[in-house]
C-alpha cells in the first residue's frame, strides 16, 4: 500500500481517522490497557509503531481484531456483553439468582451486583443486567 498527501492537512487529517492509541484500542474492543500490552507481547495484535513508552495502531488491524474477538466471545462467552463500554457477565450463584459482574473499562476494578429477582432465563437475567447498566 502506498499513500500520497497533497498537503500536510490531510496527512494529518487521513493520521486521526486511522491511527489509534492504546487508550483508543483498548475502549474500541472493550478491554483494559494491560490486556492490550499483552495482546502486543503475545504477537495478537501488531503496533504500526512501537516506542518504548507508547505504541500506534491501524484501525484497520484493530476493526479485523475487534470481529475476531466479538465471534470468540459469543462461542466462549455466551453470558457476557460488552454495552457503553461496560463488561457484563451473568453468573447464577444460587438457582434461579444471578450475579451481575460489571466491569468498566480501564478502571482495573469490577462491581459485582446480586439481583434479588429470579428468572426462568439466563437470557432474561442477562437482559435484566445489561438494563441495569444502561440506566447508570
Amino acid at each position: 500500500m502506498f499513500l500520497q498527501f497533497e498537503t500536510k492537512e490531510d496527512f494529518v487529517r487521513w493520521a486521526q481517522e486511522n491511527l489509534l492509541s492504546p487508550h483508543e484500542v483498548a475502549n474500541l474492543l472493550g478491554v483494559s490497557l494491560q490486556a492490550v500490552h499483552q495482546s502486543v507481547k503475545n504477537g495478537k495484535l501488531t503496533p504500526l509503531k512501537k516506542e518504548p513508552r507508547f505504541s500506534l495502531f491501524l484501525k484497520e488491524d484493530i476493526l479485523n481484531r475487534k470481529k475476531e474477538l466479538e465471534m470468540l466471545r459469543s462461542k466462549y462467552r455466551p453470558f457476557e456483553a460488552i454495552i457503553d463500554g461496560y463488561r457484563v457477565f451473568a453468573n447464577e450463584y444460587s438457582p434461579g439468582k444471578w450475579e451481575y459482574h460489571i466491569y468498566g473499562v480501564g478502571l482495573g476494578t469490577a462491581a459485582a451486583r446480586r439481583s434479588e429477582e429470579t428468572y426462568d432465563s439466563m437470557e432474561e437475567a442477562l437482559e435484566a443486567g445489561i438494563q441495569t447498566v444502561k440506566r447508570k
